[in-house]
């Protein structure tokens, strides 16, 4: 059986139109699915939705957060209209906290150290939650866009793409991460790098060194001889240093 993926557009406003910069946060069974923020005309669409409850939480700088539950069979559009708080002069506190997110000039920053719940989840968890990043499977991408460079701290991660990329992200516990860099459309500094967009992790400062491993086994015969493409790959990541090492095939003879 086929289960087709449907999506949700969200259009946020207040009294004079479309409200833009608005985070959206979605969720389901109480955990964090998706993060979102709305374009020029107050609108953010979810795709890759599955059948279900969730409850999407809207908020604004200057206006009242409001959330909203539903059910959720099908494409569907949820209009949201938010009102401005009024605060009186000793209800107004400094706080120095940077958004959950924050669209610039060429990338769109996800601010995730002090903002969400992160505790027990890896990077790669943290990256399919990331507006723009698309991941199925062993596959990451920026949606709309193909060959996607990833970076940490500004340098680029010296792992193969697919598995072993995988299973390297998912040795990085995500509350390490201060907060996450997306450029679709990368400035030319990074031009060398970047031609199909950057995802740029910035972590917390000292954080603590990481390792990580595979091991695989592969098994192919033809004729007399059988191949074991064997893979034994460890990598140790720090501030400045990313490394990789592989162990390659082993051939052995079957006699008939």
């Amino acid at each position: 059986m086929i289960i087709k993926a449907q999506s949700i557009k969200v259009i946020v406003s207040n009294e004079k139109g479309g409200l833009p910069n608005t985070t959206i946060r979605l969720f389901q069974d109480s955990l964090l699915k998706r993060v979102g923020i709305t374009d020029s005309t107050g609108t953010y669409t979810y795709s890759g939705l599955q059948k279900g409850d969730y409850l999407l939480e809207i908020s604004s700088s200057g206006y009242e957060r409001k959330t909203a539950l539903f059910h959720f069979s099908g494409d569907t559009v949820i209009g949201i209209r938010l009102m401005e708080t009024t605060k009186t002069l000793s209800e107004v506190t400094v706080s120095s906290k940077k958004p959950l997110l924050e669209r610039k000039i060429d990338r769109l920053v996800f601010n995730v150290a002090g903002n969400i719940n992160v505790v027990g989840s890896d990077l790669l968890d943290l990256l399919s939650k990331t507006p723009q990043v698309d991941v199925r499977g062993s596959s990451i991408s920026i949606i709309g866009r193909g060959g996607v460079t990833i970076m940490i701290n500004e340098k680029v991660i010296q792992v193969p793409p697919g598995a072993p990329l995988v299973a390297y992200l998912k040795a990085i516990p995500a509350e390490t991460v201060e907060r996450i860099e997306v450029m679709p459309n990368p400035p030319a500094s990074y031009s060398a790098a970047g031609e199909g967009g950057i995802i740029n992790i910035i972590l917390k400062k000292n954080r603590t060194l990481g390792y990580s491993g595979t091991v695989g086994l592969n098994l192919s015969k033809g004729g007399a001889y059988a191949t074991y493409p064997s893979i034994l790959e460890f990598y140790f990541s720090h501030s400045s240093l990313n490394c990789c090492r592989s162990l390659l095939s082993l051939r052995a003879i079957i006699f008939a």
